[in-house]
């Protein structure tokens, strides 16, 4: 099997909880292919789940110090930061996760909330008043995934997924988009190139 076989397997086995299984498959994709920041990102989710904090930030790093201004790898790195109750290290990836993508919401949001967790409050309202004008940008161009020819190839399940979170953003507003950032990898994109493609729109 190739590295990029090993990996769609590992997550098949993310996705269905089976997280020893997952790692395995993980640790074989990264032995024939060291240097896909994928691999890394996704082993570090599954050493998460496995309630190995340490080893997971150590995945994220890795998988940070290959795709260095890639957003996306310095917010999964602060949500571990935070779990491990490194508050100020989460912080600092999230402004480094906004300052390469400045209309990431939930990265707004979380940010907001770690702000004032540690009293920050004339920092966190306004982290959080930008993670709310992002949302409203979005629910206010009323996308409709089913109409984007680009999602046409994507299975259903993951536009039921998807639609899913934006009903939970809408319900349950700010505090609500606290996602859990290791959901299913294929929603997890999937969902953040849908809100960044809505808000461009």
């Amino acid at each position: 099997m190739t590295g990029k076989e090993h990996f769609d397997e590992g997550l098949r086995r993310l996705a269905e909880c089976k997280y020893k299984v997952a790692l395995k498959a993980f640790d074989k994709a990264i032995e024939i292919e060291d240097e896909n920041a994928d691999f890394h990102s996704e082993r570090g989710v599954t050493l998460f789940h496995l309630s190995r904090k340490k080893d997971a930030l150590l995945a994220l790093n890795k998988a940070l110090k290959l795709e260095p201004n890639n957003p996306y790898r310095y917010s999964s790195r602060a949500f571990i930061k935070d779990a491990m109750g490194d508050t100020k290290g989460a912080i600092s990836d999230y402004m480094k996760c906004i300052e390469l993508d400045p209309e990431d919401a939930i990265a707004f949001n979380n940010l907001g909330i770690l702000e004032e967790k540690i009293g920050r409050q004339s920092s966190a309202t306004k982290h959080l008043n930008k993670a709310d004008e992002l949302i409203q940008m979005l629910d206010d161009n009323k996308i409709s995934l089913q109409d984007d020819s680009e999602n046409n190839f994507k299975p259903k399940n993951v536009q039921q997924e998807i639609n899913q979170e934006k009903m939970t953003l809408k319900e349950k507003g700010r505090v609500g988009i606290i996602l859990q950032v290791f959901k299913n990898s294929t929603t997890r994109k999937e969902f953040f190139k849908f809100i960044k493609d809505g808000i461009k729109k």
